[in-house]
């Protein structure tokens, strides 16, 4: 934020710059009690107000998300509030908050150095350094020592339509720092409109604007004070300073993802409830890992393997695991393939890779249509409205296809329904059985793509995070064997024994052991469970009416084959 002045009824402001010399009069002294408000950590996703990294502005590296003051975040949640009253869909999105002390002063010091270049270019050398040199500096990048983003009070924002899949129009991107950017820049009718409610609503809150950037808005630094005093209140000092990384402190409920910071165990982020959560943990337990679920069922712990589990949305996972809250994820594959599209579209690198498909949770992505519709291929969807909960892999389908012209829209909740309320002509929604489609009166048109459950990284783990993932990973892909196999053992009669043996090898069974103890002979394997009852129905049909007992037992771990 560079200025502040006088509002009208509108939340707008007029165009005098505040300088950074006035700003600097403004008391150092801050209240103890607001300063000692600690962080939070912006949800990654969800439908109220989130935070995401935008690709234009700089990220503070080790931070989890976006992290602001808890009074900050508690007017951010009742402005997103305010912007659903203007429309439902719309949703407040924040793309930076706070920023080190280090990090502010490297983008100032950049900054400084090129209006340095510039004056000494120009013949003016001996100007640099002054005091109309470092206001110049401080309208680009405001000077550290009276910056807002170091306190975390100061916020970029920007407002994402979810029926639409997209930012609403500002008339300029946030971060592209160009003269349309300034709040009363000219822009388009909607622009302006959008440009006015993002302000209306900020200021409702008590942030102050900043007319250089329509995106930026700050609360409790020093130059909110001066805003502040502008408006005719007695505000004296700032209600936060800056304050180092180091420093920063979370709230109780945030505690939990400090403590798998330490370097010393792994992370893993997987769904909190559902079946692929009893599958996971399932496979976990056959790896020999056992689980201990802590009472709020937030976190998880394993007794005897350092590792740690985050229990957390689906949606969730990819981010968590990108940004390195979580060194290692359990996601279905169209979850992963959405948040990577999405990151793209944002600018932002998308720091996940796929480790291994895990063959459960197997599902497939479908177009799908009313069933008295009339359609026959996706083509004749051009011009129409598609709703689904992924926008980023559905607008991708159709642009691959030649369709330009889907409307696209973001719909939480029970896709299926939208047709029959006007909402949509056509939906993009996992298909498993296709019996909710029937019940809507909806059948399948194209599949996009098939998906099933993965395990996915971070592609920048520590060398220790490496070795610990390697150790995991021969514990885990031996749960996985252990679920798709189970032991067999076959008793009959001495005199079929060899026949048995050879149908059970042959259909595949490993570990084959003979036994023999008063003319019976046990035959005994691990076998696919798959192949099992084709192996129990050969044998019935080898022996007939001769003895047989089958018995089956569950595995904990399989190693090779």
């Amino acid at each position: 934020m560079r200025t502040t002045t006088k509002k009208n009824t509108t939340g707008n402001t007029d165009k005098s710059f505040v300088s950074y010399k006035e700003i600097s009069l403004v008391n150092l002294s801050v209240d103890p009690l607001t300063n000692n408000e600690k962080f939070v950590i912006l949800p990654f996703s969800g439908v109220g107000v989130v935070g995401r990294h935008s690709g234009n502005l700089a990220k503070d590296e080790g931070l989890a998300n976006i992290i602001v003051r808890e009074g900050v975040f508690a007017r951010l949640k009742r402005a997103d509030e305010a912007l659903k009253a203007h429309h439902p869909s719309w949703q407040l999105v924040v793309v930076y908050g706070y920023r080190t002390p280090e990090t502010q002063q490297q983008l100032y010091d950049l900054e400084y150095r090129a209006l340095a270049d510039e004056y000494t270019k120009s013949g003016r050398a001996d100007e640099v350094g002054g005091e109309d040199f470092i206001e110049r500096v401080h309208l680009k990048v405001a000077v550290p020592t009276v910056a807002g983003h170091p306190t975390g009070g100061a916020v970029d924002v920007t407002v994402f339509d979810s029926g639409l899949g997209q930012e609403i129009d500002f008339g300029a991107k946030v971060g592209d720092c160009r003269n349309d950017t300034a709040f009363g820049a000219k822009v388009g009718s909607e622009a302006r409109r959008n440009r006015d409610i993002l302000r209306k609503v900020m200021v409702g809150e008590g942030f102050a604007p900043y007319d250089g950037d329509f995106w930026h808005f700050s609360y409790g630094d020093r130059e909110w004070v001066v805003y502040r005093k502008r408006l005719g209140e007695a505000v004296t000092r700032p209600l936060y300073a800056p304050i180092a990384r180091s420093q920063v402190e979370y709230l109780d409920k945030n505690k939990r993802i400090e403590k798998f910071e330490a370097d010393g165990k792994l992370v893993l982020a997987m769904q909190k409830g559902g079946r692929l959560t009893d599958e996971t943990l399932g496979l976990l337990n056959k790896s020999g890992i056992s689980i201990t679920l802590s009472k709020e069922k937030l976190y998880a712990k394993s007794n005897d393997f350092p590792l740690e589990i985050l229990l957390v949305r689906d949606d969730d996972i990819p981010e968590l695991v990108a940004s390195g809250i979580a060194d290692i994820g359990i996601v279905g594959e169209n979850v992963f393939v959405e948040k990577q599209l999405e990151a793209v579209s944002y600018g932002n690198s998308f720091r996940c890779k796929t480790i291994k498909r895990l063959g459960f949770g197997k599902c497939s992505l479908w177009v799908a249509v009313p069933n008295d519709g009339g359609y026959t291929s996706v083509e004749e969807l051009d011009g129409k409205t598609v709703a689904t909960s992924y926008p980023y892999t559905s607008r991708k389908f159709f642009e691959d296809l030649g369709v330009k012209n889907v409307t696209v829209k973001k719909f939480f909740g029970s896709v299926e329904i939208t047709p029959s309320i006007g909402f949509s002509d056509a939906i993009v929604d996992l298909v498993s059985t296709g019996n909710s489609l029937r019940q809507n009166r909806l059948v399948e048109l194209q599949k996009i793509t098939d998906s099933e459950s993965m395990l996915v990284a971070n592609s920048s783990l520590s060398e220790t995070k490496e070795r610990l993932l390697r150790e995991f990973l021969v514990r885990f892909e031996s749960g996985v064997a252990a679920s798709k196999s189970i032991s067999i053992a076959i008793s009959v009669a001495k005199s079929d024994g060899d026949a048995v043996k050879s149908r059970v090898t042959n259909a595949g069974t490993r570990q084959v052991m003979v036994s023999e103890s008063g003319g019976i002979v046990t035959i005994s394997g691990i076998a696919a469970k798959n192949k099992v009852w084709g192996i129990v129905a050969g044998v019935s049909e080898l022996v007939g009416d001769g003895y047989k007992e089958v018995s089956f037992g569950e595995l904990v771990g399989v190693v090779g084959g």
